[in-house]
Formats: structure tokens, sequence, C-alpha cells
């Protein structure tokens, strides 16, 4: 019997489920060339200075909505919900356009081709 230390399985363990949990922002998150508009980039700069949790935008560049820690039970900050969330409210403000996560928890997720 092979005898693997405590600490490795410990390491394959937390990397196995990190890989699951990016499975759920599959198809959420943006990718290609994207443009943020300059009202974009200044909602993106408040965003930051907040307690961050997603960020969508339109795949233009024109609209975003972003979701911070919320005081109700509703949102909280489970980071699926309030990335579903951001891209529903995004998208009313959008005229049309889909949007995308650019960012979550303070990193850029959106894919520059």
């Amino acid at each position: 019997m092979i005898n693997v230390p405590k600490i490795t399985i410990l390491i394959l363990v937390f990397t196995l489920s990190a890989c699951v949990n990016n499975s759920h922002y599959i198809g959420m998150t943006g990718s290609g060339p994207i443009q943020l508009s300059a009202d974009i980039q200044k909602a993106y700069k408040e965003y930051l200075l907040s307690d961050p949790i997603a960020f969508a935008v339109s795949e233009d560049g024109s609209s975003s909505w972003s979701g911070y820690t919320c005081a109700d039970s509703i949102c909280g900050r489970d980071t699926h919900r309030v990335m579903s969330w951001a891209i529903g409210m995004c998208e009313r403000r959008s005229n049309g356009s889909a949007c995308k996560i650019y960012d979550v928890a303070g990193r850029v997720v959106w894919k520059q081709l």
C-alpha cells in the first residue's frame, strides 16, 4: 500500500472543490474584447471601493450592475445568487444587450481573448 501524506490528500481535496465551485460560473462570466464606457469605468471603481461580490457588464460595455453584501437574508454573500441578480439587473438597463460577469470579489474574471 502506498503511504500518501495527509497534507497531499488535503491539497487535492481543496483543489478539486475549487474546480467544482468555479463550474457554477460557467456561462455567467464574459469573454472576448470589451471596452468599458467612461460611466461604467467610474461605476467599476466605486464597486471596488465597496464590499464587492459581483460586477456585471453588457457585452457592448455600455451598461452595468454590481452586487454588494446585502443586509437582508435574500442575497447575503451567496456569490452565485448575487451574480445572477447582477446579470438580471444589468440586462434590465442594457436596452437588449446581454450582460455577463466582469468581476467577482474584486478580481476580473472576464476572459479577454
